[in-house]
């Protein structure tokens, strides 16, 4: 379905996009990729009602899922990943990106150097995704991703652009 289709894109991406900045283990980026939104699929099987009430409101507002999450006030997704990923017992570079792959640069200062690493990789390839509508996670904002946040990969807008089309591709 659509929710695992923007899963194994941005998993895609991630592994794309680790590559190209040099990411020493581009296959760890692209798990992480593949499980970063598994918090809604906890919200999925706690309140299908409440996961559906906040994907309408992102689409009606045409915010992200997050946004959507904090103005109902609600537990967020990448919270709930955590927990289920912690309490799995997988890797703490993991679960930090599950908790933190829609944070900013600013916000990752306590984690390890090579968990920001794969946090940065992960999100922008989120955006990337977002932005390409491949796939479908409940997040309806125009997945805009800036010349920064590329550049604090090491890498040009415009290549991060090449992937994500090359990305779309796969899915065309």
């Amino acid at each position: 379905n659509d929710f695992w289709k923007h899963a194994l894109a941005t998993g895609i991406c991630s592994r794309m996009l680790a590559k190209r900045c040099g990411y020493l283990n581009p296959e760890e980026a692209f798990t992480c990729g593949l499980l970063h939104d598994i918090g809604k699929l906890v919200l999925h099987e706690l309140d299908k009602k409440h996961l559906h009430a906040i994907t309408e409101t992102a689409r009606a507002k045409s915010q992200s899922f997050l946004a959507t999450e904090f103005e109902l006030g609600t537990l967020n997704h990448c919270t709930l990943g955590k927990l289920l990923a912690s309490r799995w017992g997988l890797p703490q570079s993991i679960v930090s990106v599950i908790e933190h792959h829609n944070s900013k640069y600013e916000e990752l200062g306590g984690l390890p150097e090579e968990h920001r690493r794969l946090v940065q990789i992960v999100g922008l390839a989120n955006l990337v995704a977002v932005h390409h509508k491949i796939g479908n996670s409940g997040n309806y904002s125009n997945g805009f991703y800036s010349e920064e946040k590329c550049f604090e990969l090491g890498l040009q807008k415009n290549q991060v652009q090449e992937i994500g089309e090359a990305v779309l591709r796969e899915f065309s």
